[in-house]
């Protein structure tokens, strides 16, 4: 009935991949200066994973059962392997704390949607393209997501 309300189809990282390979001192510089003030400024926390800071993973709990037409969490599962090759002979122009990928994209098409019952997590590498499709059932898609990282990214 509202075709408007859907979830887009997208595909991305929450992270600048060119930060993640730096020396992490871009992603301290802007972990340094959230005041919180913004409501951003969460997302920016969560979306400043740096390499020197080791891994960082997410994950998608679900709250209700997922079938294939009710839409959710599709993902690159392997990419993380290939993750350095594929952005460094890209050229930087990302200066936001995210990467997305066009439904266009090779990338886009290999992403495997994954189904999942109630009470299921699924748990990845930061590094890993994920996103969700829309639903395109009558049933309620419902899940918490989740971030899992050093204590020592943490300021004191």
């Amino acid at each position: 009935d509202h075709p408007e309300w859907l979830t887009k189809a997208n595909l991305h990282l929450d992270m600048n991949p060119w930060a993640w390979m730096g020396d992490g001192e871009e992603s301290r510089r802007v972990l340094d200066s959230l005041s919180y003030e913004k409501l951003n400024h969460f997302i920016h926390e969560n979306n400043q994973p740096s390499h020197a800071d080791g891994r960082q993973l997410q994950g998608v709990l679900n709250l209700c059962d997922n079938l294939e037409e009710d839409g959710g969490f599709h993902c690159v599962a392997g990419f993380l392997h290939h993750f350095e090759e594929y952005f460094s002979r890209r050229s930087r122009f990302v200066s936001r704390p995210s990467y997305s990928w066009k439904k266009y994209d090779t990338l886009f098409n290999l992403a495997t949607r994954i189904t999942m019952r109630a009470g299921s997590i699924v748990v990845w590498d930061q590094r890993m393209p994920h996103g969700s499709l829309p639903n395109r059932s009558g049933r309620v898609r419902s899940a918490q997501f989740i971030k899992m990282f050093p204590t020592r990214t943490v300021s004191s």
